[in-house]
């Protein structure tokens, strides 16, 4: 079915077999643009291609900043929460300065970052849009940096580390896992004083306190 075929028919007045190949043509088109958003929906979800939603965190530009309501205070003013995505991440203080005017503080709840005697409640407002893009920032490089780390631990630190939190699940008991350390430990499949016998080791060490921690 083409656009030509359509043309032909509207040319020649049989408006209703127009009318039936146009809407032949919709759906078709319509199922094939769904049809491509299915593939790259399974591509992304089962070929490996994840993707995190990422938002811009420029403070200027972040979006998803909502406010509460407002809460009379004692400085005759009011307290307003300020939520990223529905989260509270801070609030902003209004009182009532000596010249008469309103003046504005703000605090970020995650890095206890603040301002007072803002000019406007906007100002507030952007604080803490810089405090808390600039706590996302730090979050992701925290990730990222505990990431790089795993991916560069050698086979045989990740050999010990699941060995022996393998070791401790199967104890059953933490009191037991405790007392069985030292045994564990003990088989070490390196020779003592090699990188291999350091990193097993390390590994199970850390592997024995993730397996505790689970229990």
């Amino acid at each position: 079915m083409s656009t030509s075929i359509f043309i032909e028919q509207l040319a020649a007045g049989h408006a209703a077999d127009a009318k039936e190949t146009l809407s032949n043509l919709l759906s078709a088109r319509a199922f094939e643009a769904l049809d491509e958003r299915k593939q790259e929906l399974a591509s992304t979800l089962f070929g490996g291609q994840v993707e995190e939603e990422v938002e811009e965190l420029d403070e200027g530009t972040m979006t998803g900043i909502t406010l509460g309501a407002k809460v009379k205070n004692k400085q005759g003013g009011y307290n307003q929460d300020v939520h990223h995505k529905g989260e509270k991440i801070g609030h902003i203080e209004a009182y009532k300065h000596r010249t008469g005017g309103m003046r504005y503080g703000s605090h970020h709840d995650a890095s206890g970052d603040g301002s007072a005697g803002n000019r406007d409640a906007e100002e507030s407002i952007a604080d803490i849009r810089f405090s808390h893009a600039q706590h996302l920032k730090d979050n992701r490089v925290k990730k990222e940096e505990v990431k790089l780390k795993e991916e560069k631990e050698s086979e045989h630190y990740k050999a010990g580390h699941d060995y022996a939190s393998d070791h401790a699940q199967d104890s059953g008991f933490k009191a037991t896992a405790r007392a069985r350390k030292k045994e564990m430990l003990a088989d070490n499949p390196h020779k003592k004083g090699t990188k291999e016998h350091s990193d097993w080791h390390r590994g199970a060490n850390d592997g024995h306190q993730m397996g505790l921690d689970n229990m």
